[in-house]
C-alpha cells in the first residue's frame, strides 16, 4: 500500500493524529477540528518503504493526551506504568537516525506543561509557533514523508 495522509486534529487542547479515514470522521463529528489536513504523509505497512519502523500511538489514562513513539522499549515501559493504554499502530516512518530523503522532514514533539498535553506535528509553521507553555523537544524522533509547511 503506498502513503497515506496523516491528519492533524485538535479538542480543547488535546492533539491527535490519525491515518484512519473512519477516526478522523468520527473525531470530527465530535467537535474536534483539524490543524492541519493532513500534517503529513504515513505508510500503513511497513513494507512499503525501505527502512520503515512503527509508529505506536498511546493514550494516558487520566487526561487523554495522546503520545507517539518509535521506540519499542519506551511504549513498554509506558504502558508498565499503568498510566497509559496502547492504541496499537499509527502508522510507518522512517526512525531520526536514517538519512532524510527528499520530500520528507521531521515529526517534532511539544509538551504543553500546564495542560499535560502532547503535540506531535510535521508542520513547520505550527512547530515555529509554539511558545508560553510548550516545551519543544530539541530531537527529532521521526520523519515522515509530504510534511505540512
Amino acid at each position: 500500500m503506498a502513503q497515506v495522509s496523516y491528519y492533524h486534529l485538535t479538542n480543547s487542547g488535546a492533539y491527535i493524529n490519525t491515518a484512519d479515514t473512519t477516526e478522523r470522521a468520527n473525531l470530527l463529528a465530535d467537535g474536534w477540528t483539524e490543524v492541519y489536513s493532513p500534517t503529513c504523509g504515513i505508510y500503513q505497512n511497513a513494507s512499503d518503504y525501505t527502512g520503515l519502523v512503527a509508529l505506536y500511538r498511546l493514550k494516558e489514562n487520566s487526561n487523554g493526551a495522546r503520545y507517539y513513539t518509535t521506540d519499542a522499549a519506551k511504549r513498554t515501559t509506558m504502558l508498565n506504568s499503568g498510566l497509559w493504554t496502547d492504541e496499537g499502530t499509527s502508522g510507518y516512518v522512517l526512525p531520526s537516525t536514517a538519512s532524510e530523503p527528499a520530500g520528507w522532514g521531521p515529526l517534532h514533539e511539544a509538551f504543553n506543561a500546564s495542560t499535560g498535553f502532547y503535540d506531535f506535528t510535521a508542520s513547520a509553521t505550527e512547530w515555529a509557533g509554539f511558545g508560553g507553555n510548550w516545551v519543544k523537544s530539541t530531537t527529532v524522533f521521526a520523519l515522515v514523508p509530504s510534511p505540512h509547511s
